[in-house]
């Protein structure tokens, strides 16, 4: 009988917590609902947030009328360009843990591509390091 020792995986073994995904709907700038292949036939919806940053809001509630109105037009933005890298499409996501509000917190990586969309909408100035000051909100 084989050693079953040789076949444990640690919980950071970079070759888990990789799945493909099926993106139905792109809700905002961190936000998407995928259809997730687990693996062994076991399919289920998530709500995903992208890991690590943090994008406009479409709905602002603080602020002024001014400062609500231009956040809400970065946070469509912002939307739109998640929605052109992965709105639709099958992607590799790459899970991490669940955030406050119960989503999985996730890279994203657009078909054929080795650059996450986290880290795209990162470059092109539509989101934020989480946790950073958000330059579209006066706080």
């Amino acid at each position: 009988m084989a050693d079953v020792a040789q076949y444990k995986f640690k919980l950071n073994d970079p070759r888990l917590w990789f799945y493909r995904a099926l993106v139905l709907r792109v809700i905002d700038g961190d936000t998407i609902v995928v259809l997730c292949d687990k693996g062994l036939n076991n399919y289920s919806v998530m709500k995903l947030r992208l890991a690590g940053i943090d994008a406009p809001e479409l709905r602002p509630r603080a602020g002024s009328t001014e400062s609500k109105e231009a956040e809400k037009s970065l946070g469509a933005k912002a939307t739109a360009r998640l929605e052109e890298l992965v709105g639709g499409r099958e992607v590799m996501i790459k899970t991490e843990k669940t955030g406050k509000f119960g989503r999985y917190l996730a890279s994203v990586y657009p078909p054929a591509s080795e650059k996450s969309a986290n880290d795209v909408l990162l470059e092109e100035g539509l989101a934020v390091v989480y946790g950073e000051k958000r330059p579209w909100r006066s706080e």
